[in-house]
């Protein structure tokens, strides 16, 4: 693959195993934050539809992920070695177990070289970023949190991938285009103009609202001015 990708541009590739065998030849694409589906910088990978290419990918992805924290684990070891952080790393150890240990770099401590390790691993398995599969719904879920989709767009995609008719796509295209939102909105206005109606006649008429044409035009208020919006 290319290393220095475009945004939104597609490219065509070949994926390799760890034996330096093809995959699969595949299409793949950059998007930058936040001009994705999810809001979040994407990579994606379109392969031919076969779930044998699909587990190979994901092996070949857990391998990268294998020798990826591999090569973290050695780079902290060398750097804590190689600067003071040793002496962090033994200063916040004997803070937690009040317990002295030798941090002279000639003397050479299995006891101490073993606590290092385990906080090295500890933090980089805190620290490192899985490449995985994704969960049910994680984009979609992502999208939300990062406000690229509200809930009505959430409802509307549920709505496109399982109806079974023409229209009920219709509708679910409309709440995913923000269609419904602006009807939401809408209503949301007409209802604060009628309490406002409301209020001011039953605070400044003493008759309140007793007129059966006023209770009908209250009733009839807000769908005739929606009527009229639209």
């Amino acid at each position: 693959m290319r290393k220095n990708l475009e945004e939104r541009k597609l490219y065509m590739g070949k994926l390799y195993d760890k034996n330096n065998d093809i995959i699969d030849i595949v299409m793949y694409s950059y998007f930058k934050e936040p001009k994705s589906y999810t809001g979040e910088e994407l990579v994606e990978i379109y392969c031919h539809g076969n779930m044998l290419i699909v587990k190979e990918i994901m092996s070949a992805i857990n391998n990268m992920n294998e020798l990826f924290y591999k090569i973290i684990i050695e780079e902290r070891q060398n750097n804590i070695y190689n600067n003071d952080m040793l002496c962090s790393f033994i200063e916040d150890n004997n803070n937690n177990n009040n317990t002295k240990y030798d941090t002279n770099e000639g003397n050479n401590n299995p006891t101490n070289d073993h606590i290092i390790y385990e906080k090295i691993h500890e933090r980089c398995h805190h620290n490192f970023i899985k490449i995985r599969e994704s969960y049910k719904g994680e984009f979609t879920r992502r999208a939300f949190e990062n406000n690229k989709m509200s809930l009505l767009q959430i409802e509307g995609l549920k709505e496109l991938l399982f109806c079974k008719q023409k229209v009920q796509k219709q509708i679910a295209l409309n709440y995913m285009n923000g269609y419904a939102k602006d009807i939401y909105l809408k209503l949301k206005e007409l209802l604060k103009e009628l309490l406002v109606y409301t209020e001011l006649k039953i605070d400044f008429e003493e008759e309140h609202i007793t007129s059966p044409k006023e209770k009908e035009e209250i009733q009839k208020y807000g769908f005739k001015k929606n009527t009229r919006s639209y």
